[in-house]
């Protein structure tokens, strides 16, 4: 069954596009990897409808920390509003309503915390207002570990 996630990528992201493991853009996960049933037709429209008049968030860079099994992944934590709460809660209920299997759940619900990955120079900075204007379906390539990611669908948020 294929791997899923959503994402709001801070670089040009048309569908179709690939980014590999060594050339991953900045991106603050919302959900980093279900498995679902659903043709990613399916999959788009009824997250189209969740977000359905979701306004434009806004949250801010809050501290950097080191992240990972041997915390040695550097990232920059960012505030959890309780917009951007709300907005994790809301997607999380319909892909389990939509019987959708959450890959990583330890890191959903209570557990969420907002961050965004440093890629070498590319990085958001402490303080820093970081927008969420819309959000990506993606997909790896294939099941290996270090597939490339596709962008299958994006879907903008209401201004």
């Amino acid at each position: 069954m294929p791997s899923y996630g959503l994402a709001t990528i801070y670089e040009d992201h048309p569908v179709g596009q690939e980014f590999t493991f060594d050339n991953l853009p900045l991106h603050l996960t919302h959900i980093d990897s279900f498995e679902t049933e659903q043709s990613v037709d399916e999959l788009a429209v009824k997250l189209k409808a969740i977000l359905a008049g979701q306004q434009v968030l806004t949250t801010r860079a809050i501290a950097d920390e080191l992240y990972g099994i041997n915390k040695d992944i550097l990232v920059t934590t960012l505030e959890l509003t309780p917009q951007l709460t709300a907005l994790h809660g809301a997607i999380i209920r319909q892909l389990e309503r939509e019987g959708a299997t959450l890959r990583n759940p330890q890191f959903n619900g209570d557990n969420f915390t907002p961050h965004i990955s440093v890629y070498g120079s590319k990085r958001v900075v402490v303080g820093q207002v970081v927008p969420i204007n819309d959000i990506s379906l993606t997909s790896k390539v294939s099941d290996a570990d270090d597939a490339n990611r596709r962008v299958l669908a994006n879907i903008t948020l209401t201004s």
